[in-house]
């Protein structure tokens, strides 16, 4: 997920002299690897506003110009084959050094005419998708501007990889929780108050969830006399940092809560929707045997019957949690819109999105799992005050809200003596006080006490943590892992005074003695096929085990022996013209049966018995050599191993 840090200071007290590197490294300490800081003042380098202060058609060619731009210093000549160059207009001015749709600026001469630069496009300067003419800006800006400092991109982005089991940071307020704990601060996170100005929510829209085990809670709000179109500019920069294509205010509005709070919004068009009784109707249920919907990318998908829908009383209008439809999308035309808010079924979501190849922002957070409470309901309170403040809506009061079965919060024990034996911390880091501290800005907290018992409330954002462990695991996150001492495990013997293994000491004799006497080491793999096991069988021997999930037959039995992979490595050089070879090999060999053949015998010296203790493992060496047994000589005449 693109993570952008001027966005994080609006959220969190980061300090000023904190730097990008710095969070970067924080959060990977702590379990949110950072894999890249893109600072997206270097992108822009060298692209500036400019004022373009004369217009002259091209001597050798009817669709060029050739223009004379103010660049905010000297007069630059550029030639520019734009349709919409016109005199006194701002547009954005690459100049030499400048990388624009992947190639080098430099100064040229287009058809015997000098130019000093290029005049950009918004699909050029990767801001839009508008190739028609050059972007032109707002006349009263400053020629020489950095074009960066203009859209509001000189802002460092970090790119963080997030694992599935963490969810909820998959958003600005999710990362921002993260770094407010490891300061031990709290998030700012934006009121969410939203004037309902509009008749009753119930005159204009119904939802009826025909299975509510994959769609435990339906909620939606309704805004009407919205007017479509470009969103402003603070809008468009956050969501182009975060790398999200601008499409119109409505949809924008949805992307940018997406990124805010972490919960995938759908914006359907009102007045498209299907009637039920007069009002605009929602139906959540499975599909029907020949189904077909068409979604937002236009291609028609043929439905599953396990596959979750939102439709309306007469067809499918999109593939939950997943895409939208074409017949209900948001358009030019459309002045009211229903927003949906819900939670589904990861595992349905996860299997639908395989099953039709469609990997979205929403079903990577579906699928991992959303908030089904605080986070859903204020996610969608929060795009209706904004299509409220930047579309001119008028928001209906109340919310439809299905929820049958409220899905509560975890309460889990947290022992600290028992977290400070499993880190080997001292107990004052991890008493009452301390984990409090440390706990409080990730939203957890205390349910109850008991003597040596805390119980801690887990907000239902965070699914991940189901049990004590996960709660010490969270501490150690916290405190960091680089506060835990190195020491030797406890105890008496061999391992505990440090001492090497009879093993441990005859090892390297071993490799030494055999790269004397001029074998190669060979590493192999402990998998062979039944076809080599068969190879080096002897009377006697017990079948070799067999592996439960083998990759495949060529790798589906463990090696009694070394000498199968060392003679297969041999006759791979030997195919290759190398006709003298020495290899040796130090490994692992597995000696016993299966559970349902004959057991082996089990010995104390051979380690524990019983359950799937059924295979011995002892440590081998062996060699093979083929060719001359000695080193090739004028006085001698070449002698071949005879054994």
């Amino acid at each position: 997920m693109r993570v952008s840090i001027a966005w994080l200071r609006e959220l969190i007290d980061l300090p000023v002299e904190a730097s990008a590197g710095e969070i970067a490294e924080r959060l990977t300490t702590a379990g949110l690897e950072v894999e890249a800081v893109d600072d997206l003042t270097a992108t822009y380098a060298n692209i500036v506003l400019a004022r373009i202060t004369a217009v002259q058609p091209h001597p050798k060619a009817n669709k060029l110009s050739v223009c004379e731009v103010d660049g905010g210093g000297e007069r630059l000549q550029v030639v520019c084959g734009a349709p919409n160059v016109k005199q006194g207009a701002i547009a954005v001015l690459a100049l030499p050094g400048a990388h624009v749709a992947g190639r080098a600026i430099e100064p040229v001469e287009l058809r015997g005419v000098a130019s000093a630069g290029m005049l950009c496009s918004e699909k050029e300067l990767g801001v839009g998708d508008d190739q028609s003419g050059i972007l032109l800006l707002d006349e009263s800006l400053v020629p020489g501007t950095p074009f960066c400092q203009t859209l509001g991109l000189d802002s460092v982005v970090i790119e963080v990889a997030v694992t599935p089991n963490r969810p909820d940071a998959l958003s600005h307020i999710g990362i921002a929780r993260e770094l407010a704990a490891l300061r031990g601060i709290r998030i700012k996170a934006p009121p969410v108050v939203p004037a309902e100005r509009g008749g009753p929510i119930d005159d204009a829209a119904s939802v009826t969830v025909a299975d509510t085990k994959g769609c435990p809670r339906y909620a939606c709000r309704v805004v009407e006399g919205v007017e479509i179109g470009p969103s402003p500019a603070w809008l468009r920069q956050r969501l182009q940092r975060c790398g999200v294509r601008s499409i119109n205010n409505v949809v924008d509005i949805t992307n940018f809560v997406l990124l805010e709070r972490g919960q995938p919004l759908h914006a359907f068009d009102a007045d498209r929707l299907g009637r039920d009784r007069g009002r605009a109707g929602i139906v959540v249920r499975r599909a029907e045997p020949g189904e077909k919907l068409t979604t937002l990318d236009g291609i028609e998908r043929a439905l599953d019957p396990e596959d979750l829908l939102i439709c309306d009383p007469d067809r499918p209008i999109a593939l939950a949690g997943i895409m939208g439809g074409a017949a209900s999308e948001v358009t030019p035309r459309t002045t009211a819109v229903l927003i949906e808010s819900a939670y589904f079924l990861p595992s349905l979501i996860r299997r639908a999105a395989r099953r039709h190849g469609l990997h979205t922002e929403a079903s990577h957070r579906f699928e991992r799992g959303c908030d089904p409470n605080r986070t859903l309901e204020e996610s969608l309170h929060r795009a209706a005050q904004l299509m409220a403040e930047l579309c001119g809506g008028v928001v209906r009061r109340g919310v439809i809200d299905v929820y049958p079965k409220k899905i509560e919060q975890r309460v889990v024990q947290f022992r600290p003596a028992r977290a400070a034996a499993v880190l080997g911390l001292p107990p004052k880091m991890v008493n009452e006080a301390a984990i409090g501290t440390l706990f409080s800005p990730l939203g957890l907290e205390v349910a109850s006490r008991d003597a040596e018992v805390i119980h801690f409330r887990i907000p239902t954002w965070r699914p991940d943590i189901e049990r004590e462990v996960d709660l010490i695991e969270e501490a150690v996150r916290l405190i960091g892992m680089d506060k835990i001492a190195e020491t030797l495990p406890r105890g008496s013997g061999r391992m505990a005074r440090g001492e090497p293994s009879p093993i441990d000491r005859v090892e390297p004799l071993v490799r030494e003695s055999m790269l004397a006497a001029g074998f190669d080491e060979a590493v192999s793999l402990a998998f062979v096929s039944p076809r080599e096991d068969a190879l080096c069988r002897t009377a006697g021997d017990l079948p070799a085990l067999a592996m439960r999930n083998a990759l495949g037959e060529e790798q589906s039995l463990l090696r009694r022996t070394l000498l199968v992979r060392l003679l297969a490595a041999v006759g791979v050089n030997q195919r290759r013209g190398v006709e003298d070879v020495r290899l040796f090999e130090i490994g692992t060999v597995f000696e016993g049966a299966n559970p349902d053949g004959a057991a082996p015998r089990l010995t104390d010296r051979d380690g524990p018995t019983g359950g799937d203790a059924f295979a011995i493992e002892r440590q081998r060496v062996a060699a093979v050599a083929v060719g001359g047994a000695d080193p090739v000589a004028f006085d001698c005449a070449q002698r071949a191993y005879d054994f």
